[in-house]
């Protein structure tokens, strides 16, 4: 089984697929750091050689490793990741998809001070709130939980609820 969380940047997909790991005891991967790994460099360096189209092709390739891993992941996904048409079918078919949410000013909070690629502009605002526009109805594939008030540990716990999966230490 895996569960695959999408969103923008800043809802908590990484936070939260850790936290629901530790707690099912599986293993959890995200594909941004995937990425990284795989090409040796961060992904602001990515986009600033190769571009936006050149990593979308790299997170597609991860995207169809990860899922033929025979055994229970929680996958965190890039914001961008569930664009790709193949990506979507993916996610849907060999997965539980949630699309973790929040607002654009608790999204500009919590990217306040990271160098992530899509952010290098002078209206970060502005930025996220036309990315969520362009994505919200790729996102919709995916349960949503919204992460605004919540703690990481309150919406992995209610992920967890959600699937009704048993529990490592419980």
């Amino acid at each position: 089984m895996k569960i695959t969380l999408i969103g923008m940047m800043g809802s908590g997909k990484s936070s939260v697929a850790r936290e629901i790991a530790v707690r099912l005891g599986w293993d959890w991967i995200d594909t941004d750091e995937a990425i990284i790994k795989q090409e040796g460099r961060a992904i602001e360096s990515i986009f600033a050689v190769e571009g936006e189209e050149y990593f979308r092709r790299l997170e597609k390739q991860i995207v169809a490793e990860v899922y033929q891993i025979p055994k229970d992941l929680v996958v965190a996904t890039g914001g961008g990741a569930v664009i790709d048409p193949a990506n979507r079918r993916i996610f849907l078919a060999k997965s539980k998809v949630f699309w973790l949410s929040a607002p654009v000013e608790v999204l500009l909070a919590r990217t306040a001070g990271s160098d992530r690629p899509l952010l290098a502009v002078e209206d970060k605002e502005k930025k996220l709130a036309d990315l969520l526009d362009k994505r919200r109805k790729y996102y919709k594939i995916g349960r949503k939980i919204n992460t605004a008030e919540l703690n990481t540990r309150e919406v992995a716990e209610r992920i967890i609820r959600i699937m009704n999966i048993a529990r490592k230490d419980g």
